[in-house]
């Protein structure tokens, strides 16, 4: 029996972090960007019958991606690296529903592969913080029409 060592072909191994990525909001980089959480959900039935017990299989009845950018309260309007958040407007307009969808790439700073592809992606929820104590961040979440694996990821 023989084993393969990840080591032989990469030193550091096979296991990115997130000091290693890049976010990309439409062709920008979001440089404010702290942090890249997504969820997809197949939304599997389970396929039961008579005269057995349990699942016999599962088929996917639709499909949910769910995401979370992480990034900082960012001062002053238009300031490159900035995530792009419709919503409410300083003149009290809404724009949610005008803005389309938006497209992000996730990739590796060093060799620029795509690591991940988020696809037809609107913003649902905002979550800001101002610490008595920190820096003042804001958390927002997404929905994704589809979330793409990179060629060179698993």
């Amino acid at each position: 029996m023989s084993f393969k060592l990840a080591s032989a072909i990469n030193p550091e191994g096979p296991v990115g972090a997130g000091i290693d990525s890049l976010l990309v909001q439409d062709g920008n980089i979001v440089t404010y960007a702290s942090g890249v959480n997504f969820n997809q959900d197949w939304e599997l039935e389970g396929i039961r019958t008579l005269g057995y017990h349990g699942d016999r299989d599962f088929k996917s009845l639709g499909y949910t991606a769910n995401v979370t950018i992480e990034t900082f309260v960012l001062r002053g309007k238009d300031i490159p690296g900035a995530l792009l958040t419709p919503g409410w407007q300083w003149d009290g307009s809404c724009n949610i529903n005008k803005v389309g969808l938006f497209d992000f790439v996730i990739m590796d700073l060093h060799t620029l592969e795509v690591l991940n592809t988020l696809i037809g992606v609107k913003l649902g929820n905002e979550d800001v913080q101002f610490p008595s104590r920190g820096l003042n961040t804001k958390n927002t979440q997404w929905r994704a029409m589809r979330i793409l694996p990179g060629l060179q990821s698993s």
